[in-house]
């Protein structure tokens, strides 16, 4: 199963296992605007210095590859579809909520038939409520590479979910417990 991440996922499943775009195993793929938005954007580069030890682990799908799968067409659709929905949690319209790159991303994974990784919750709704796209939150990818054999989790990578969950989103309680149980290390809080 393909998985497209949002930047916020792969700013944690990237340390993690560098190799998750390189190897076709983990099924990940990153959108040419998420690599830009990784490399590029001042908050990051602020927030998260290290992230560019990183850089030669990234690969980002080509242009081609999503228009072989009528991507194009499917953004015109759900640019339109967020402009006229309303996310039921807020009464705001998708796009009010969503920026361009998010659009993007919930298109890629409509056209590749793909699942999204993300912890956004405007993001997860519209693909979700509006497209019905399977998301799964980076900590229930985690737990999928676990559960696989992909990769053993290590106190270095104890450390890496430790800084993250400082600085970012809480994943979903089912998610945490299933981590817990397949790891049988303590989520930290």
């Amino acid at each position: 199963m393909t998985v497209v991440n949002d930047t916020c996922a792969i700013l944690m499943l990237v340390r993690i296992c560098p190799d998750m775009f390189r190897d076709d195993r983990y099924g990940c793929v990153m959108l040419p605007e998420a690599y830009r938005e990784y490399t590029r954007s001042a908050r990051f580069k602020r927030q998260y210095p290290w992230r560019s030890e990183y850089r030669g682990s990234l690969r980002s799908l080509p242009q081609t590859k999503l228009a072989e799968h009528g991507y194009v067409e499917v953004l015109k659709y759900m640019r339109a579809s967020a402009e006229r929905e309303l996310d039921p949690s807020t009464g705001k319209a998708y796009a009010d909520e969503l920026s361009m790159t998010d659009v993007k991303m919930a298109a890629a994974a409509y056209s590749l038939d793909a699942e999204l990784c993300s912890g956004d919750g405007p993001l997860s709704r519209f693909a979700e409520d509006q497209w019905e796209i399977g998301v799964l939150s980076p900590l229930a990818l985690v737990n999928r590479w676990i559960e696989g054999g992909l990769i053993e989790w290590t106190d270095e990578r104890q450390a890496v979910l430790e800084d993250w969950v400082r600085q970012e989103r809480p994943q979903p309680r089912k998610d945490i417990a299933e981590f817990q149980r397949l790891t049988r290390r303590k989520y930290p809080r």
